[in-house]
């Protein structure tokens, strides 16, 4: 590094040194300087002298933030091992409750890698900054990095657990384990039955955990957690209990509810056994003092046979029961008859045959199996399936299939490869992948990465496929396994770049960059294109981020703009007027931090001007700016223009609501605005703090919420009023016009449907044909001279920009049709006659609205200057219309309906 550029550093380290205020006086602008700093040292080549300056400076000022700040980025960028600098200035800034401060590291850090500590300090910043969405979040990274947490799982289980039940299972599973390995006893019995109450149908999960429960409970604990899973299978699956209840008794043997229980499922079970009541006596099962293993060996040794069974012998084949005295039974085999047998040699040698074996089945009714194989194949494959204990090798399948006359030799071939289908689709049936050609029915329920290997190869779009993986790896941690392998094998496949970077390329090289590092070992790194070798083929960068489908995706594109691009504050201003989302807070941020003002104010007055169309983009700024707690003397905000955005959007809403419109995402806006203004006390607070005229703008909006106010915030004003401008004489009685307010986008059911048609015209004839353009541009080759490219590009905006304008305005028009038109005063959908007073003339006009206006004609909107000073006004009555500085005077003569309906 340059000596001067050196002295500059060591000027900075010895005036932190000697300040003693440092960290109150810090803010994020002092890191965006020493930003600079350390990218050029680093082009200099010189971050080597730069590191070694500010160590020899830790060893007299342990807690110099500058040095700890440079050391720290410079350890991430030279992929060293020792980083704890950045995390012990994220502890000083914590300690001193500098929450912007933290964010600002821990979020430094986490471009880097998926870091345990600055996730919790994050954590810290959220929670301490009452932002909970982003909390939530946070947490959900932390605990795939912090494998020790139970406590957080736990609490996003509880926070999800009426809105998604699927990720609450998801994280009480999670607990449940974490807190077997941690061996914390006290939680373990409430989130077991938390997990009861939500996922009853989840046998396989609650009969893995046995092993893990054992040592960590005493016996009969166990017995009783398990017992407890009884009464949601009781009348649904009669052997799921019977495996339920032998599992209690094997920890609680002398359960008495468990064996009684036992003993009336084994009668439901068995209830056509001609020796159950026999057998049942004999085994003493439901006797605590018989040793329970004893009992159930005597009761399935005398159970297992029955008069009209038929069996399997490996040599004399297929047989039938025909009686049963004592301990010898009389078999009839087809090539032997009479053969006589006794109980233990039973056991030993004869498989009993059930009605749905497919052997039997074939006996008593060939053409019904003949029927079902065409018919219904997959009822067809599990009657196969669990005749050969749930697993048939493929050249079985076909011997058994022919020579029991089911299929023709000729007609296999087409039938497996609809049979094949149903193996690699349906979540009951599996194709072994250690035996070759194996085929199995499932004992248990698809798992997780199962059925997510298989919808993801089922699935023909990669923006599917991408949030399929995003989902999968939230709830995975094995990348070793093999579905992990295969999809990021896919993703792979498609980082391929040619001359131009498409969406789907840079989707997924930015998807594995972040794999990478949530990943963090070397051994299972991705390889993956270096940033700077691609972004420089990104033509539209803000078009591109848009296209985007992944959130984090779109984050890590923000950021590397920000790092790879000269003029990557003007991509920052397109990228602002997209759909707001979360990262865009981070967009606004880093304009301000780097004093881009004019881009910022410019930004901020365009949705002030068009607030009306586009609510979600003032909730955002008024979210992004109103709640900082860092204000910037650079910012032009005309808080006076937000309230009153704010308080008219309540009027907006509350009437959209009331006709139906959007209810639910209205009903969203609508709260979000009442709280920010009365419960978080903002408007209280700017009524104070405000001189007379300003506070006056905004109250003069009041008159188009007084019905949608609550009396309470009424009061709160008035009191605020009363006590801090009591020469402002304000009342929420207003007068009737006031209470006439109109609908603020009104329009006939012609004047929508024509709307309506110019919308779809858009979409799917002028959109699609400037498609069409943007691919034959493309095609042309060098983009950066491309004219028609960036043509197309621009008209393409436009378009998208229309009928996001056109879309609004037709979610939120009211239609009036003729029964809402009045003659009692003059309103929307009316003919009026005026006599103008100056020049002794009649006049006419209709008033409609903006889409139908027609001045030439006579008919003006009811928002034009003339419409709105005529509205309300009734017959007979005399009203002044403002003009170029005169005023025109007239007086209504008549008021009828408009003839258009």
């Amino acid at each position: 590094m340059e000596a001067i550029k050196l002295e500059k550093v060591q000027e900075l380290l010895n005036e932190e040194k000697w300040t003693r205020a440092a960290i109150e006086n810090y803010s994020k602008k002092n890191f965006i300087k020493l930003d600079n700093i350390i990218e050029e040292s680093m082009k200099n080549q010189t971050a080597p002298d730069l590191k070694q300056t500010c160590l020899e400076h830790l060893k007299h000022s342990s807690n110099s933030l500058i040095a700890l700040y440079i050391i720290g980025i410079l350890n991430y960028e030279s992929k060293a091992l020792d980083n704890n600098y950045l995390n012990k200035a994220i502890n000083l800034f914590r300690d001193n409750k500098k929450w912007s401060i933290v964010e600002y590291l821990a979020e430094k850090i986490l471009t880097y890698e998926e870091n345990k500590r600055a996730l919790k300090a994050l954590s810290s910043v959220y929670k301490n900054t009452n932002m909970e969405e982003e909390l939530w979040k946070t947490w959900e990274r932390l605990i795939k990095v912090d494998h020790n947490n139970s406590e957080i799982p736990k609490k996003l289980a509880a926070h999800y657990e009426e809105e998604n039940t699927d990720l609450s299972v998801y994280y009480y599973k999670l607990t449940l384990k974490r807190l077997l390995l941690q061996n914390d006893l006290s939680q373990i019995e409430n989130i077991w039955r938390k997990l009861k109450d939500l996922a009853p149908d989840d046998l396989y999960f609650f009969l893995s955990l046995e092993l893990k429960l054992k040592g960590k409970l005493n016996d009969e604990s166990i017995g009783n957690l398990y017992f407890e899973l009884v009464p949601y299978f009781k009348d649904k699956d009669v052997d799921t209990v019977i495996q339920i209840l032998k599992l209690v008794t094997k920890y609680y043997p002398k359960h008495k509810e468990a064996r009684a229980e036992l003993v009336d499922s084994f009668k439901e079970k068995y209830k056509n056994h001609s020796r159950l009541e026999d057998t049942l006596s004999l085994s003493a099962l439901d006797q605590t003092w018989k040793d329970i293993d004893e009992a159930l060996e005597v009761f399935y040794k005398n159970i297992a046979f029955d008069v009209n069974d038929y069996i399997y012998h490996r040599s004399w084949k297929i047989g039938k029961i025909v009686a049963i005295d004592g301990e010898t039974f009389t078999i009839d085999f087809d090539q032997k008859a009479g053969h006589k047998m006794d109980i233990e040699m039973a056991q030993k040698s004869l498989i009993r045959l059930t009605d749905q074996h497919l052997w039997i089945m074939a006996r008593k009714d060939l053409k019904g199996l003949q029927d079902m194989v065409v018919n219904n194949i997959e009822e067809f494959l599990k009657v196969v399936l669990l005749s050969f204990n749930k697993e048939i090798h493929l050249k079985n399948f076909k011997e058994e299939i022919i020579s029991n006359k089911i299929l023709t030799e000729s007609s296999w071939a087409s039938w497996w490869t609809k049979a094949r289908k149903i193996f690699k689709t349906n979540p009951k049936f599996g194709a072994s992948t250690a035996k070759k050609n194996v085929y199995f029915l499932r004992d248990k329920p698809m798992t997780f990465e199962e059925e997510t290997i298989n919808n993801f190869e089922s699935e023909k779009e990669f923006d599917k496929k991408l949030l399929m993986f995003e989902d999968f790896l939230n709830h995975h941690s094995d990348y070793s396994s093999s579905s992990f392998l295969k999809m990021v094998s896919y993703f792979k496949s498609k980082i391929d770049i040619s001359d131009k970077i498409t969406p789907v390329n840079l989707e997924s090289i930015l998807f594995l960059h972040r794999l990478n590092k949530q990943i963090n070992s070397a051994a299972n790194s991705i390889e993956t294109p270096q940033v700077d070798s691609f972004y420089s083929r990104i033509n539209d960068p803000a078009h591109m981020l848009e296209q985007l489908v992944e959130n984090e995706n779109k984050k890590a594109l923000s950021q590397i703009i920000r790092k790879y691009d000269e003029n990557w504050d003007s991509v920052y201003a397109k990228i602002l007027k997209q759909t707001p989302s979360h990262f865009h807070y981070k967009i606004l941020d880093e304009l301000i931090l780097n004093e881009k003002y004019e881009t910022v104010n410019s930004f901020v007055s365009n949705v002030l001007d068009h607030y009306r169309e586009n609510i979600d983009h003032l909730i955002w700024l008024t979210r992004t700016l109103l709640e900082r707690d860092e204000r910037d003397d650079g910012l032009n905000i005309n808080g006076t223009s937000i309230y009153i955005a704010l308080i008219n959007s309540l009027a907006i809403l509350n009437k959209d609501i009331k006709n139906k419109s959007n209810v639910g995402p209205n009903r969203k806006k609508l709260n979000y605005i009442n709280n920010f203004l009365f419960r978080d006390g903002k408007l209280i607070s700017f009524i104070i703090s405000n001189d007379k005229e300003t506070v006056t703008k905004v109250l003069n909006v009041f008159h188009v919420v007084s019905d949608v106010l609550e009396e309470q915030h009424k009061s709160l004003i008035m009191k605020a009023l009363k006590e801090n401008h009591p020469e402002i004489g304000f009342s929420f009685t207003e007068s009737e016009e006031g209470d006439l307010e109109l609908h603020p986008f009104l329009v006939t059911q012609k004047g929508y449907d024509e709307k309506q048609i110019e919308y779809k015209h858009i979409v799917e004839v002028e959109i699609p044909e400037n498609s069409k353009d943007i691919s034959l541009a493309l095609e042309q080759g060098d983009l950066s001279e491309n004219a028609e490219y960036k043509a197309a590009l621009e008209h393409q905006d436009q378009l998208k920009a229309k009928i996001v304008h056109i879309d609004s305005e037709l979610k939120n028009a009211r239609i009036i049709n003729e029964h809402d038109v009045t003659l009692d005063h003059i309103g929307f959908a009316n003919r009026v006659k005026l006599h103008n007073l100056e020049t002794k003339k009649e006049e006419l006009f209709t008033i409609l609205g903006e889409w139908e206006s027609n001045p030439q004609d006579g008919i003006i909107s009811y928002k034009s200057p003339l419409g709105n000073s005529m509205l309300f006004k009734k017959v007979n009555e005399e009203f002044v219309f403002k003009v170029d500085n005169k005023d025109l005077k007239y007086k209504v003569l008549e008021i009828e309906k408009a003839p258009i309906f």
